[in-house]
């Protein structure tokens, strides 16, 4: 539904049940806001306590253009709902902007969770953006997690066109 059709005092009713008092009654309106695809009302629902709230907020601005919006996602990748972070893994990566590749180099080096990691990682594999490969590298190498290096090696060689081809490791810093 283009937003054009629906008036503001439609939009400000929905925007205000964003922190109701029933989960429902907000799933409901940031439902409704990301089919509307209001991006006011889905970078308000950023800052709601509900998790449910802020990562439907986030797929919602994934196709939202913008470096504000992808400002707003960047930020959003410290949340502290893993859930919410894997949703800002994948709408980062839908973006072709370096301040989103940078927000997804921070989620591969620091992210606690390997399953958002590893979503950076694809998601990462996908963007035609300067400094990807470095990135990859980076992860191919230094992951804490096997499955997380296995991926960003695939990746990369996918990338690279090698296909079975060796993709070199780091090799170690030398000791004086």
């Amino acid at each position: 539904m283009p937003r054009s059709s629906i008036n503001a005092t439609t939009l400000e009713v929905i925007r205000s049940e964003l922190v109701n008092r029933e989960p429902g009654t907000r799933a409901q309106a940031i439902e409704a806001l990301a089919v509307i695809g209001d991006t006011r009302g889905l970078v308000i629902a950023l800052h709601s306590a509900d998790a449910y709230v802020r990562r439907t907020a986030v797929k919602g601005l994934a196709g939202q253009p913008g470096v504000f919006v992808t400002w707003r996602l960047a930020r959003l990748r410290l949340d502290p709902d893993q859930n919410v972070r894997c949703a800002v893994a994948e709408a980062l990566a839908r973006r072709t902007s370096r301040l989103a590749l940078r927000a997804l180099r921070r989620i591969v080096g620091a992210d606690p969770s390997m399953q958002v990691r590893l979503l950076a990682v694809m998601g990462l594999a996908q963007m035609e953006v300067p400094g990807v490969d470095d990135v990859l590298r980076t992860a191919m190498t230094q992951d804490s997690e096997a499955q997380v290096r296995a991926m960003a090696r695939a990746l990369l060689r996918r990338r690279k066109g090698l296909g079975t081809q060796r993709v070199g490791r780091a090799r170690p810093a030398m000791r004086e």
